[in-house]
């Protein structure tokens, strides 16, 4: 599926964006990491955990958030560590390709099979919804 998605969009300007799902957060997490405590996969669910919870806020998904919170829920996903920093993982997503000096381009979920692409997402509202996010993943 994934690679009839590549040759229908090879330059990622349209449906290919879609596949970005849980990417912003999670390449952030690899990068401030080192690469070294989560798998690919594993910072990607993260991530994904993180643009389900954006996307709440912004009234996206119904009950779909909880639907595929259960799902990962029933994955071996290993915790974030305790000491992760807010502004390195901010730091790290404004270096990230699809930011900008505003924000950056974010894959919410608007439904079941469907997504949605977000441009410029302010920076205020994802440090202050990664700061809740990062208590919680504490608890």
């Amino acid at each position: 599926m994934k690679l009839e998605i590549v040759e229908q969009d090879p330059e990622e300007s349209g449906v290919r964006r879609l596949l970005n799902f849980g990417h912003t957060l999670g390449h952030a997490l690899e990068t401030v990491l080192s690469y070294g405590s989560l798998r690919h996969g594993e910072a990607v669910a993260h991530g994904m955990r993180f643009a389900l919870r954006l996307g709440s806020e912004m009234d996206l998904g119904g009950e779909l958030p909880g639907r595929l919170e259960a799902i990962l829920d029933r994955m071996p996903l290993p915790p974030l560590p305790k000491d992760l920093s807010l502004a390195a993982l901010l730091d790290a997503m404004r270096r990230d390709k699809k930011s900008t000096e505003l924000g950056t381009t974010w894959v919410l979920a608007e439904r079941v099979g469907r997504g949605l692409m977000v441009d410029s997402l302010r920076w205020e509202q994802v440090g202050r919804t990664l700061e809740a996010f990062l208590a919680s993943a504490d608890e």
